[in-house]
């Protein structure tokens, strides 16, 4: 017993139907990748605002530093050369070395930013090339459709 064929109506349908799914997907892959790249900007942002915050931070906390000593020399000027001069000595090399750290910490962060930017750049890769199968493959489905109806409608009319 074989199976009648369907309509070219019904096979419309269907094609209309696959495609209405396809472009769902696609609509979704897109959202993802939207969605990508709205979370990478904002960690960025978010990165650039943490460290902004920090050096500012850091320079207002320097700035009290110094303006306190200021104020202190001020007035003990005449006792306090020696003293004043070895606390500036030792503020140098604190803030030397809060630089070289705060420079560590930055390179460290900006090395872990580009790590995250290779990684995510290597994700929208491998979904670009998936969503080029993807096309690939309903291109082919959709020809093979095509050709399927044509050939059907010319065994009809011949």
């Amino acid at each position: 017993m074989t199976t009648p064929t369907p309509s070219v109506e019904e096979r419309l349908a269907r094609l209309e139907g696959a495609y209405e799914q396809i472009n769902l997907r696609l609509g979704r892959l897109e959202e993802e990748v939207r969605a990508l790249r709205v979370e990478v900007r904002d960690g960025i942002a978010s990165l650039r605002a943490e460290m902004k915050g920090d050096i500012n931070s850091l320079k207002a906390e320097m700035k009290g530093d110094i303006d306190s000593l200021r104020a202190d020399n001020s007035s003990l000027r005449a006792e306090m050369r020696d003293t004043t001069n070895s606390l500036r000595a030792e503020m140098k090399d604190t803030a030397n070395s809060l630089r070289a750290e705060m420079r560590d910490t930055i390179n460290s962060l900006r090395a872990e930013m580009n790590v995250r930017m290779d990684r995510l750049e290597t994700r929208m890769d491998r979904l670009e090339a998936r969503m080029d199968r993807f096309f690939y493959a309903i291109l082919a489905l959709v020809g093979a459709l095509i050709a399927a109806v044509v050939a059907t409608i010319l065994a009809v009319v011949l």
